[in-house]
């Protein structure tokens, strides 16, 4: 909560967003759990899906700073909305 105001209408609105982000994880490892039953393959699919789906989606790496040829991958992220 770094820049926040002491208000409680931003504090809700940051537990919202991470609120929501938790939930796009664990809906995300199910699904992968579900392409694959095996640990191994799931944990592979799921993590590296969801590391590039939250870093092309502004959500570590603000999408000003990400170079213009790699923008466009900010479009096809589901995780797009959480981030703004």
């Amino acid at each position: 909560m770094v820049g926040y105001d002491l208000d409680g209408f931003q504090f809700f609105r940051y537990f919202a967003v991470v609120l929501v982000g938790q939930y796009l994880a664990v809906t995300f490892a199910t699904l992968a759990v579900a392409l694959s039953r095996d640990y191994n393959d799931a944990a592979l699919i799921g993590n590296l899906s969801f590391t590039l789906q939250t870093m092309t989606s502004g959500y570590f790496v603000r999408v000003n700073n990400i170079p213009v040829y790699a923008r466009w991958t900010r479009w096809i992220s589901y995780v797009v909305s959480v981030a703004y």
